[in-house]
Parts: structure tokens; sequence; C-alpha cells
């Protein structure tokens, strides 16, 4: 199957209806099936003040400007918060701090459901702990820890050297597999990027897409330096949802083949 090959050139409307309500697989995925992208566990979007910025001021721009480009409502954008009234400019900051406060938890579960490195009981650590179990509540900064270790006899510092040696030769298998398995997740990793295209530059990704004679871009110049600015930006849309696609396919890869560490999906 051709990447896009239910998408019409350059008619956006069309794309977001083919896109958001099909079935069966299209672009990147040849047997996967739509909804499954929906049960692969997502990183969620970090908040961009930016782009919050972007959907406060795009309808005024658009408005005064109907033919403006994207290039264009982005300059105008940068603009605008230069000159905005302090009031929308709090309004939209506010949005952006609750926003980033609901993301920072939603961001903590996530990395939760992932694998992390298993990691070797260090000294700091342990001084961490102690000064919890002893206060009941964690250490604020790092003379707390600092603290506890130098009101430790020598005798306590030997007991806790021999605990952490014995707890990290216990996981030192659990460390080696866990290595292994992210490098062979890495070489996966690779493969799949090299394989979807989705460190292809634009103009790079365009002479491939050229080269495949996807549908989406057979009306399109022979080079990408001949397209008008219309057609560059439509590409450019196109491009952007098929690494957005291409990414979602190569999770669920991943976690199909049982790669699921933190370093490869964070």
């Amino acid at each position: 199957m051709g990447l896009f090959c239910t998408i019409e050139p350059f008619n956006m409307s069309f794309l977001a209806r083919s896109i958001f309500s099909l079935s069966r697989p299209t672009l990147l995925t040849n047997s996967l099936p739509r909804v499954a992208f929906l049960a692969t566990r997502r990183k969620p979007v970090r908040p961009s003040f930016l782009m919050m910025a972007a959907a406060e001021f795009r309808p005024q721009i658009v408005a005064e400007n109907p033919d403006v480009n994207q290039a264009e409502i982005s300059k105008k954008v940068g603009e605008l918060l230069r000159t905005a009234p302090a009031e929308q400019l709090n309004g939209i900051e506010e949005n952006y701090h609750s926003k980033m406060a609901a993301y920072k938890k939603v961001i903590d579960a996530y990395n939760n459901s992932l694998n992390p490195r298993p990691k070797k009981l260090t000294f700091a650590s342990q001084l961490s702990n102690l000064y919890e179990s002893k206060t009941g509540s964690r250490p604020s900064n790092l003379s707390d820890i600092h603290e506890m270790g130098r009101n430790l006899t020598v005798a306590e510092k030997e007991k806790l050297g021999i605990e952490r040696k014995a707890a990290n030769a216990s996981i030192q298998v659990s460390i080696e597999a866990w290595n292994k398995a992210h490098k062979d997740g890495l070489e996966a990793l690779e493969e799949l990027k090299a394989k979807h295209h989705t460190d292809c530059t634009a103009v790079g990704f365009y002479k491939r897409s050229k080269a495949k004679k996807w549908k989406a871009f057979v009306a399109l110049p022979a080079e990408f330096k001949d397209c008008t600015e219309a057609q560059k930006e439509e590409f450019h849309q196109l491009h952007r949802l098929h690494v957005r696609r291409a990414k979602r396919n190569i999770r669920k890869k991943l976690l199909e083949a049982g790669h699921d560490d933190v370093a490869l999906l964070v």
C-alpha cells in the first residue's frame, strides 16, 4: 500500500476526514487498524505557551488577513505577543500554568508505566531514606543529606556500606539484562525510523515521495524548489502528519516487541 494512498492531493478537509474516520490502515500501517493506535501508551504532549498564544491570536489574524499563510501567521503572533495588553497575556499565562500542572501529573504516570533502568543503591539514597525514616519527610535539599552523613558514626557508615554492596550485587543481573534489552531496542528503533523515514528533512522526504510516486504528490513539480508557497505549505502539513503517524506506529511496534524502557519511549 502506498503512502497517502487514500488522500487526495492538497485537500486538507478530505485529509482530516480520511485520517480520523478510517477504520482500516492508511499511511504507514499495513496491518494495524486505526483504533489500535488508541491502545498504545502515548507520551503526553507538553503544553506550549507559544502554541496557546497562536490559538488565541489566530482568529484575529485570519479575520484581518484572509489570504495569510502559516509563516506569516507565526510572524504576526510574535508581533502580537509583544504588543498585546497585559490582561490578555495574563489569561494565556494562567491557562498555560494550569495545563502544565495537569501535564506534570500525567507525565509522571506515563513514566511510571514504563520500564526504568535498574538503579544501583548509592550512599546518598541511603542517607535520604535514613533521613525520611527519622523525620517522616523527604530531605528538602542536599544540605539535609550532607548533615545526615556527617552525623553518622563510623560503625553506621560501615553497616550502610555492607548493605549497599549486597543490594547492588543482587541487581547486577537485572542491570545487565536491561542494558542488553535496551541495546536491542535501540537497534529496532533505528531500523523502524529508517523504514518510515521519520528522520528525513522535508526536502529529502519530498524527493522520496516523488520517487515512490505517491498519489498525494503526483501533481507536484519534480523539485521542491519549483513549488509555489501554497504547495510548500500543504506539503509541510502532509509531512508533519506522516511523521506523527509513523512515530505512533514505531511506538506500537516497540511495545509489541517488549521494548518498553524509559530511555526508548520517553
